[in-house]
């Protein structure tokens, strides 16, 4: 082999059990022969040409002495379309020629393999060149479909953003009419005609204010009487699937059992949120009925003091809780790879600093992989939660392209670097869906931060239209 990283070639062939001599250039080749003796002959030869036109005839010379048949690969930044005609011609003035028959697609889509022969009659070759130009047009429709997939998806999304601009301008109008009827409404209020009917009304007013606050006294708390409201359909469908304490403690001693145990890290960005929703959150990831995981706690340089002073003792309650802190405030995205650089589990997954998972979560993620081991990315369907606590459904689809960037998975082996904002590449390879709801949206009105999805520039517009914005919650 020329051209290519020797050492590390080397350990490559020696744990193959194959023999090869690597060399960095042909000269070292040439040094090598004179070692070895003229005799010394190679099954074949591989050459990863370079780009720039050095010593084609040398090497093709060099090459031809030592093996009857020779593999030629583009190395990076090679213009194969011009580099490859001239090393095959190269290549022909020492009898050495292309062979059509011989697929190389899956060492390098570019790659051609020459050997020692007779140029062969017509009847030979034709049919070796057809079979050449067949591969070469079924890739060519392959990226055809592949371009016409892009090019259908992009039409979708400036569909897509020709709605929400559209729904953009109605809000605006919308807020220029309401803010016109609040000046109205005000007006009306400062009117002498409003102030004397309210000295006239007066009187008629005190016996249903007397009604209001006998009413108040009397009436259920308002948490229950939120408990006594009765559920919506999708309510009653979630309570009878949720799991209950007893399949809980049998779920923990189930887990105990599976062969299958790997380590979840759950990494959790953390920037001046609220104790209590923080709280809230580490509780539910300490009620696992699955035992083996860790949780990632990264302070990205919060400033509210109570904030700063409840994470250590957070921290202290499991020596699975893993407490970290950046020194300045590096956004969501710095964070969440600090701590994948910290996590040591098999499987990552994220979880937002206000956000809330079943106890039962982990757990069926790991007994799906007792029967699919081979999945890399597993998610679920989750709900929207708001401050309220009131639910409802958000759910996934079996099957999306936009899951290429999944928000918040559960990932096996995630790659140790992260991307702009709040969107993470995954490769997937086998996926699988669990469908029950694990996971929770929490909508809260003073986050102004990006949901996943939405770029900064449209939250800004989102803003700059209505002062509230919503914060996904899930994991």
């Amino acid at each position: 082999m020329i051209g290519a990283d020797p050492d590390k070639l080397r350990q490559q062939f020696a744990e193959t059990g194959r023999e090869a001599v690597v060399s960095e250039s042909c000269a070292d080749l040439a040094g090598k022969r004179r070692q070895e003796g003229a005799g010394a002959h190679f099954e074949i030869a591989v050459w990863l040409y370079p780009s720039e036109k050095r010593d084609d005839n040398h090497v093709a010379e060099e090459l031809s002495h030592r093996a009857d048949e020779i593999v030629l690969i583009p190395s990076a930044g090679a213009d194969v379309a011009q580099r490859r005609p001239q090393l095959v011609e190269s290549f022909r003035r020492f009898g050495l020629l292309p062979d059509y028959e011989c697929d190389l697609r899956e060492l390098h889509p570019e790659a051609v393999r020459l050997r020692r022969g007779p140029s062969g009659s017509a009847d030979e070759l034709i049919p070796a060149v057809e079979a050449a130009f067949t591969r070469l047009n079924t890739r060519l429709s392959a990226l055809q479909r592949i371009f016409q997939i892009r090019v259908s998806e992009l039409e979708a999304a400036h569909r897509h953003i020709a709605k929400l601009e559209e729904k953009l301008l109605k809000l605006k109008q919308y807020r220029r009419e309401l803010k016109l009827l609040k000046d109205q409404r005000q007006t009306l209020r400062k009117s002498p005609e409003r102030r004397i009917g309210q000295v006239l009304l007066a009187p008629y007013r005190i016996p249903e204010k007397l009604m209001k606050r006998a009413w108040e006294k009397l009436k259920p708390g308002s948490a229950e009487w939120r408990r006594s409201a009765p559920l919506t359909e999708y309510q009653e469908w979630l309570q009878q699937h949720r799991a209950a304490r007893n399949d809980l403690d049998r779920m923990r001693q189930g887990a105990r059992g599976f062969a299958i145990q790997p380590l979840i890290s759950i990494i959790m960005p953390i920037y001046d949120t609220s104790v209590q929703w923080l709280t809230e959150a580490a509780e539910s990831v300490l009620a696992q009925a699955y035992e083996n995981w860790e949780l990632l706690l990264i302070d990205d340089g919060s400033s509210a003091a109570d904030l700063v002073n409840a994470l250590p003792a957070l921290a202290a309650r499991d020596q699975r809780i893993v407490l970290d802190r950046t020194a300045r405030n590096e956004g969501i995205s710095a964070a969440s790879n600090r701590a994948l650089a910290r996590a040591r589990g098999e499987w990552v997954t994220f979880l937002d600093h206000d956000d809330l998972i079943e106890p039962d979560a982990l757990f069926q993620i790991v007994r799906l992989l007792q029967t699919h081991p081979d999945a890399d990315m597993i998610y679920s369907d989750e709900d929207k939660l708001s401050e309220s606590g009131c639910e409802a459904p958000v759910f996934k689809p079996d099957w999306s392209i936009s899951f290429a960037q999944l928000h918040r998975p559960f990932d096996r082996d995630p790659p140790r670097a992260g991307s702009e904002g709040r969107r993470f590449p995954f490769r997937i390879r086998w996926r699988a869906r669990l469908r029950s709801v694990l996971s929770y949206h929490r909508t809260n009105r003073s986050d102004l931060s990006c949901p996943a999805g939405v770029i900064p520039l449209a939250a800004k517009r989102k803003l700059e239209c209505d002062q509230r914005s919503a914060k996904t919650r899930s994991i």
